[in-house]
């Protein structure tokens, strides 16, 4: 069995290719006017939704236009930090994409359960893939669909008209003739499809990558197990001395990853996951209000659902690894380890027992990222959703 990684990963592969944030990309000149005009542009419009946000809807107490700029902006600082932290971690990041290469080439020489269980595991991977490629997309196209749905609808009325993609104020000079003028029309709406492109861009590069490290993690660990489970059973003593030895390098191996991959997304779980206690009440908020006054707002369906996988998927992963951790120390307890005669094999076993009662799981600056912290995260926002109902409701 031969796993390609950059064919199983191609689509997030692509997407930093395309945003310019592959850590294989050399950080030069030529790479930085890229970085400026692509990452530039988007701040340009950020800056756009800010003024609106601060000289229109604050001004007119327009609670609900502030909820959905609010969103965006949201959006901007955290797609601009997961841009900082893939080029903080460049050379980590580059480090960890050559040890899953390394270890999809070993794979070749496992015997056949453990490279189904390998295979399994990579599967899960791509489909993490190919679920944040697909949520990407619908969050841009969800914009111009309820665009073309305005178009229609005001055509049957006879009353066809310049529709802008997203509702907000721009400064004076384009807000008088973006729907007079249509090359300021067009001009605004690449402006916001540009925004929404970029931002997806880059969640369909970076997301994913956490999960794919923990499921490698995992893959890894159910290994070690199996080959725990069989350690005093198909071997003599020797030879189980000897495959002790390699199991402890693997565990170690393996424990070295995981610390990685905490390294590399430390700070970014803290913050994605305080940024979708925030965004999560205020799109359904505005949802609700909006379907109250005979509006639909499908483009925020995208930051609900968004919202809560982006914190859901590295919660369950990382749940996932602790769940593996505690399978290697039950498989380590009970490997008929009484069985054996050599002190020198017991002793290895202890130790490794006493390292496996510290949980292997990705940690946050605060705390341990896994289901317990989801729920106290919806928990938080339902909270926050109610204080909202009560002060503006």
């Amino acid at each position: 069995m031969y796993l390609n990684f950059d064919e199983f990963y191609r689509w997030p592969i692509l997407a930093m290719k395309l945003n310019r944030s592959h850590p294989h990309i050399k950080r030069d000149k030529k790479w930085f006017m890229q970085f400026f005009i692509l990452h530039g542009m988007f701040t340009i419009i950020f800056l756009l939704i800010i003024y609106c946000v601060i000289f229109h809807d604050l001004k007119n107490n327009d609670f609900s236009a502030t909820c959905r700029n609010g969103c965006l902006s949201v959006m901007y600082f955290v797609v601009s930090f997961n841009y900082a932290v893939m080029l903080a971690n460049q050379d980590l990041l580059t480090s960890m994409f050559e040890i899953m290469k390394a270890d999809y080439k070993e794979t070749q020489s496992f015997i056949t359960e453990e490279q189904k269980v390998v295979l399994k595991y990579a599967e899960q991977s791509k489909w993490v893939c190919t679920q944040w490629l697909a949520i990407s997309i619908a969050g841009v196209v969800l914009f111009p669909l309820r665009n073309f749905i305005l178009y229609a609808y005001y055509y049957y009325k006879d009353d066809f008209k310049l529709v802008p993609v997203y509702d907000m104020t721009f400064p004076r000079i384009i807000e008088e003739n973006k729907e007079s003028n249509f090359f300021v029309y067009l001009l605004t709406y690449f402006l916001i499809m540009y925004f929404g492109l970029y931002g997806s861009f880059m969640y369909a590069a970076f997301v994913p990558i956490g999960p794919i490290f923990m499921l490698h993690s995992c893959a890894r660990l159910e290994v070690i197990i199996k080959r725990v489970k069989d350690l005093f059973i198909l071997n003599n003593e020797e030879e189980a001395n000897e495959k002790l030895k390699d199991i402890i390098q693997e565990i170690q191996y393996v424990y070295s990853f995981v610390e990685k991959t905490k390294i590399c997304f430390r700070v970014v779980y803290e913050l994605t996951m305080k940024a979708t206690t925030i965004i999560l009440p205020i799109a359904i908020y505005e949802v609700i209000k909006a379907f109250h006054k005979g509006e639909i707002r499908v483009e925020l369906g995208a930051f609900i659902f968004g919202g809560v996988l982006i914190s859901s998927s590295p919660c369950f992963y990382s749940d996932l690894l602790m769940e593996k951790g505690e399978e290697l120390r039950l498989a380590v307890y009970s490997s008929r380890w009484e069985e054996a005669s050599s002190s020198r094999a017991r002793s290895t076993l202890l130790v490794i027992l006493l390292r496996a009662l510290q949980p292997i799981a990705i940690r946050t600056m605060f705390r341990t990222v896994c289901l317990d912290a989801l729920t106290d995260l919806f928990q938080q926002s339902y909270a926050i959703f109610n204080l909202m109902c009560a002060m503006w409701g």
